[in-house]
């Protein structure tokens, strides 16, 4: 194919020098690759033209007969794909070694590697805050470079397609699937972090997925169990959740994933997935956007398969206008969804015309990533990108520590007695020693005379409450504390304390479910340099922002 495309691109380049001068060399450039592309088009047949529109879970096992026989273009990494760092960029290297040899391209080879708690690569590299921490630090130069970083990290194992940003606003504290996930609950913030993270990574030549289109954030079912609905009307839909994609598609977004929800106000009948509605009628017309679009797993998530077959699902999704279907599926679906969309096209279901325009689309994200040539190998010291993601890591994680409240001007407190109240024991893995290291022993650091009360462990509330008396400060170390019984009723009874300092390492809604607190600190993660920061912001020696900011060292 590459060979094609090429020498098509030279014969139409001897045609066109002559009249230069007077020509727009962009448009010719422009102009130049559709030709050769639509060209090769032609010269594809109807198995490779499906094959490109795939994008498929594999194992080891499967990955030559994908490649070669089935001319699949995409291939999505999950956890049992990633043994270790050699292994992974063997498997990388032999998906585009098949593609280049037997179709000509470089596939795509895709991750979910947003951050936080979708992040796939926790046992090569130290894991970034999630995207609630990011968008707290209202920081779009961080927002960029973890774009960058993540970019980096995915290029130096082979990997040129991330599932990721998140660009769901969260509005609904109910949402079981986005929360941490999500940059913030209003549209702008969204569309500016998420923009400044998919710059971020195009710089580095990494594709950007934008996720979920038109918005998975304003629902409270997960759609790998059901069908989530969003009742909103449409102004306020599209207002607010679709929001960010229009910023961001107009700014030039090159592949957007779709949500397997059903807005009813916009179309009654079809998940978003399905809609021609939603993804001609809003995205395509009203959006304006040009680029790919894929749908989110037609294989496994029961917000589809509770409803159609696989095969089904994929014919419905091409028909309503997805480019690429996403399945996380057993090679024997993976086989019946190809024969069914072939089936389909042969009976008039679908035409090939309509292929075609994905394969297009599909074809020029591939080109103007260089996935039609030999992809020139990274040359990142792992080591030094290691310490670049550690390092990023704190820079996030200090500027997200937030005070929702702090009354009594418990914080900064800098020396005393201290009693840490946490779910669990808990063990950290020190990114630079790789040793484990205690919570116990990271809250010493800062406050030597400290005891610990773990909830998880038969933790008598009782005992404790008599026991607080003995403390300054009762840090009370919150993971959706308010999802327990043994954690709510001990957080009503700390309420109102003096003494009591309140960190949200997750969502911070136990204000919402528990009533407001007189100091309440929000982090957003439960890492490593996440209880750090909290510790340094407690301590007086980084600065916390907020409805009542703390300056380092006040007193």
């Amino acid at each position: 194919m590459i060979e094609k495309i090429m020498s098509w691109l030279l014969i139409l380049l001897t045609g066109i020098f002559s009249s230069f001068v007077s020509t727009n060399y962009d448009e010719i450039k422009h102009q130049t690759l559709k030709e050769a592309i639509s060209q090769h088009i032609e010269e594809m047949t109807l198995e490779e033209k499906i094959g490109q529109m795939l994008m498929v879970s594999f194992h080891e096992h499967q990955l030559e007969d994908y490649v070669i026989n089935k001319k699949i273009g995409g291939y999505i990494l999950f956890n049992h794909n990633i043994k270790g760092y050699e292994e992974l960029k063997k498997t990388t290297e032999k998906i585009r070694r098949l593609g280049e040899t037997n179709q000509g391209l470089i596939p795509f080879i895709s991750i979910d590697q947003e951050g936080g708690i979708v992040s796939r690569l926790d046992s090569l590299f130290y894991s970034f805050p999630g995207n609630m921490a990011l968008g707290a630090t209202d920081n779009l130069q961080l927002a960029e470079e973890q774009g960058i970083l993540t970019g980096r990290m995915l290029r130096h194992l082979g990997i040129n397609l991330n599932f990721a940003p998140v660009v769901d606003v969260n509005r609904d504290y109910r949402n079981p699937i986005i929360g941490l996930r999500s940059f913030g609950n209003g549209p702008l913030k969204v569309a500016n972090m998420a923009g400044a993270f998919m710059k971020g990574q195009e710089k580095v030549g990494v594709i950007s997925s934008l996720k979920h289109f038109p918005g998975h954030g304003n629902v409270h079912q997960d759609s790998h169990l059901q069908l989530p609905t969003n009742p909103n009307l449409k102004e306020d839909i599209r207002g607010q959740d679709m929001k960010p994609f229009e910023i961001i598609a107009r700014e030039g977004a090159d592949l957007i994933m779709t949500a397997h929800i059903k807005l009813p106000e916009l179309d009654p009948n079809n998940p978003a997935t399905l809609s021609s509605t939603i993804l001609q009628g809003e995205l395509r017309e009203r959006l304006g956007y040009e680029g790919v679009i894929i749908t989110d797993d037609l294989g496994s998530m029961k917000a589809i398969t509770s409803i159609y077959s696989t095969s089904e699902a994929a014919i419905r999704a091409i028909d309503a206008g997805v480019d690429i279907l996403l399945l996380v599926a057993s090679s024997h679906k993976v086989e019946d969804t190809i024969e069914k969309i072939r089936l389909a096209v042969e009976s008039g279901r679908l035409t090939e015309a309509r292929i075609d325009q994905s394969v297009e689309r599909i074809l020029d994200l591939k080109y103007r990533y260089g996935l039609l040539g030999e992809v020139i190998e990274s040359e990142e010291n792992y080591e030094d990108l290691y310490q670049a993601t550690v390092d990023h890591s704190k820079r996030v994680t200090d500027g997200a520590v937030t005070a929702i409240a702090n009354d009594f001007q418990l914080v900064p407190f800098h020396e005393g007695k201290v009693m840490v109240v946490a779910k669990k024991r808990k063990n950290y893995n020190n990114p630079m020693t790789k040793k484990r290291e205690s919570l116990e022993n990271l809250v010493r650091g800062y406050y030597r005379n400290s005891d610990f009360y773990y909830i998880d462990e038969h933790l008598n509330v009782e005992d404790l409450k008599n026991s607080i008396h003995q403390y300054d400060r009762v840090i009370f170390l919150s993971e959706k504390g308010y999802q327990s019984q043994k954690s709510s009723v001990l957080l009503k009874y700390l309420q109102k304390s003096k003494k009591l300092i309140l960190v949200s390492l997750a969502e911070p809604y136990e204000m919402i479910y528990l009533g407001d607190f007189h100091s309440h600190l929000a982090i957003y993660t439960s890492q490593r340099e996440g209880i750090i920061s909290t510790l340094q912001a407690i301590k007086g020696i980084i600065p916390i922002k907020g409805k009542n900011p703390v300056p380092v060292n006040a007193e």
